[in-house]
């Protein structure tokens, strides 16, 4: 189930480069079998299968099942995980318990359809700041010109990070029964903090996804990050193969963007990762040619 590894000689080589497949673009088997061999074409060695269409927990049979898992298997390509498509991350206090609920059908899909993971939003990393460390503003009372604020308990920042606190614990005890390793991906928050927050005790079986080009536009640095925090290839890891374009606020295709992908595929397989590095794309077509161009980077 490794994505990544830590260990062993620092000897260059390449990462290697899946793809990801929408359920929306799947309304039958056949639509997937098609897709798999187009971006194996383009040189995809794995594929990350997204919820969606036909791809759902409540509503794909049995048979359905397996057809997809025999999908993979007769072209002998992995399915490395399943995204989850959840609306609220894990750190999202209402309905906490119906999405842990909701989380263990999606394990069961993933397990059925041969997935080696399961990919969950996981919300703001941040843990905060005590009270007694924010100054606060001294509020009038409404008869004197103030205004009566409403606390959300919902955005209540201890509320939440206890809420993803129990969702970690929860994830750890399902990957140790299940065997499926969970990747906590932080969209636009901080990769670093939830880092951070994973080194907690019985979080070892918990993995992360990065998306370089999501945390560019957020306004971080990928090439500052990866020099920052490199004890992070001891942990699963599995990169989004983006790029973003400042400059017109958009995506473009790997290597066009301002995401250095070049450097950082030297930099990944010099430091030996050997996980995989996950092309996107709006449809087939885009997929196989951005796929293609992953291929091509990071020649030392």
């Amino acid at each position: 189930m490794q994505f990544s590894y830590g260990s062993g000689p620092s000897i260059p080589d390449k990462p290697r480069i899946g793809a990801r497949i929408p359920g929306a673009w799947i309304q039958r088997t056949s639509d997937l079998r098609d897709l798999i061999d187009q971006v194996a074409k383009a040189g995809a060695g794995g594929i990350r299968l997204d919820l969606g269409g036909a791809i759902d927990p409540l509503t794909l049979s049995q048979t359905g099942r397996r057809e997809i898992a025999t999908a993979f298997r007769s072209r002998e390509i992995p399915l490395l995980a399943l995204g989850s498509g959840l609306r609220k991350a894990l750190d999202e206090p209402e309905n906490h318990e119906a999405r842990l609920a909701r989380v263990q059908d999606l394990a069961r899909l993933a397990g059925d359809l041969g997935a080696r993971a399961l990919i969950l939003p996981s919300g703001d990393p941040a843990k905060p700041v005590p009270a007694e460390a924010v100054p606060t503003m001294a509020l009038l009372s409404p008869l004197l010109g103030g205004e009566i604020r409403l606390k959300n308990p919902n955005k209540d920042p201890l509320l939440r990070t206890n809420v993803l606190e129990e969702s970690l614990e929860f994830l750890a005890s399902l990957a140790t029964r299940q065997g499926l390793l969970p990747l906590l991906d932080p969209g636009s928050f901080a990769t670093g903090l939830l880092w951070e927050r994973l080194q907690g005790p019985g979080l070892g079986s918990l993995g992360l996804v990065w998306d370089p080009a999501t945390q560019l536009a957020a306004g971080r640095r990928p090439i500052a990050f990866f020099t920052q925090y490199p004890e992070i290839l001891t942990r699963e890891l599995f990169i989004t193969g983006r790029d973003w374009l400042q400059s017109q606020a958009q995506e473009a295709q790997p290597g066009t963007g301002d995401v250095d992908w070049q450097e950082l595929l030297i930099r990944l397989g010099t430091a030996g990762f050997d996980g995989f590095v996950v092309a996107h794309g709006s449809n087939g077509l885009e997929l196989a040619a951005f796929t293609r161009a992953l291929m091509g980077l990071g020649q030392p």
